[in-house]
């Protein structure tokens, strides 16, 4: 029978044309409500079935016209059962397929130089155009696209021509820059592995400049100056920075000391951090001498090793110890508390709470 959509003749037991793929299934003109017990997805898995069938039979063919066909069917069932493989056999049995065919064709062009000169020399034309000449039309064709940025249709002609030249490589710089990839370090890898090809060095620190002003955008500013820092002087490292250390002081103004401390120590020497360190640290001395010891121990906690905060930590974890000892509860959780981790102060304020609350 003649299928409907393209006019390819088919065996009338066909039950989808080995064109395009379309169902043989006589139509009919009115449509009918599925039985109630209709069940889509028994149905669509039988049409896949029944397309492996016909892929099965136009194999069987083993022409290179039969695989083309069998290609075009299980494109249209990516991953349904062993579709992939059989697209696979297809794919290597056509490319087989074409190796035999060109070596047939060297061995007429051998031939003909015995019979007739005038013919093997056009023979041979023919092959050069064929091997030599088309690729690299194609080629150059492709780059056009890539030059214009229309990463489709360059993709698609350079997959033809993959072994040809750089190719591939072009291929690898197209899925880092057309969207089919959102992983951000799986496009760093892609675009390191590129090198210097067109211009990926730049595309790699664009994305990198771009990551590093998230990061800070999503307060996680380690990520975001270390990142920045890696980048050197490329792009505006200062814009970055300069936001973050205006958060910095903007905490420090409100005296949010911990968050500010966290942030001046990430930045190190840029601007005057150090100098809003040595602030938050003789603040932290302040609330020690007067005897605000909760709050000097959440300042000397993030100060970390700075000066003696270890020291001072210690000292204030101690007198924690000598009021637990003294049953003053009330004066040793707000402490232990801001000490969070440090030895056992957080089991202890957790063992202690319940006489807190009794003594508070």
């Amino acid at each position: 029978m003649f299928c409907p959509e393209c006019g390819y003749k088919n065996k009338d037991e066909n039950k989808f044309c080995l064109s395009c793929g379309k169902a043989l299934a006589p139509q009919k003109s009115t449509e009918k409500q599925p039985a109630p017990d209709y069940d889509p997805v028994f149905e669509e898995e039988k049409r896949k079935d029944q397309i492996l069938e016909s892929v099965a039979q136009a194999m069987s063919l083993d022409t290179l016209k039969s695989y083309g066909d069998a290609l075009k069917l299980l494109n249209s069932i990516t991953d349904w059962k062993d579709a992939n493989e059989l697209k696979k056999q297809c794919e290597e049995k056509i490319e087989e397929l074409h190796r035999e065919k060109l070596i047939l064709r060297k061995k007429r062009i051998k031939l003909a130089v015995f019979i007739s000169a005038p013919i093997a020399v056009l023979l041979i034309i023919a092959v050069i155009v064929g091997i030599l000449i088309t690729p690299k039309l194609k080629y150059d064709e492709a780059t056009e696209y890539l030059d214009n940025s229309d990463y489709s249709k360059a993709s698609e002609i350079f997959e033809e021509i993959k072994e040809y030249k750089d190719s591939a490589t072009a291929l690898n710089y197209i899925s880092a820059l057309d969207g089919s990839i959102t992983d951000y370090d799986k496009k760093v890898e892609i675009l390191e592995s590129l090198g210097d090809y067109r211009d990926s060095a730049k595309i790699l620190l664009d994305l990198k400049y771009e990551k590093a002003a998230e990061f800070a955008a999503d307060k996680n500013y380690l990520e975001a100056v270390n990142l920045i820092d890696s980048l050197g002087d490329y792009g505006d490292p200062d814009n970055i920075k300069q936001n973050i250390y205006k958060t910095a002081v903007e905490y420090f103004d409100n005296r949010k000391f911990s968050e500010a401390t966290e942030i001046f120590l990430i930045l190190g020497k840029y601007e005057d951090s150090n100098e809003y360190i040595e602030k938050i640290y003789n603040q932290a001395g302040t609330y020690f001498e007067d005897k605000k010891y909760n709050y000097a121990a959440a300042v000397y906690m993030c100060l970390g090793g700075y000066k003696d905060s270890k020291d001072k930590v210690e000292e204030l974890y101690k007198k924690c110890l000598d009021y637990i000892a003294k049953e003053k509860y009330t004066d040793a959780i707000p402490i232990l508390k801001n000490l969070k981790d440090y030895e056992d102060s957080e089991s202890k304020s957790e063992g202690n709470i319940q006489y807190g609350i009794e003594f508070y």
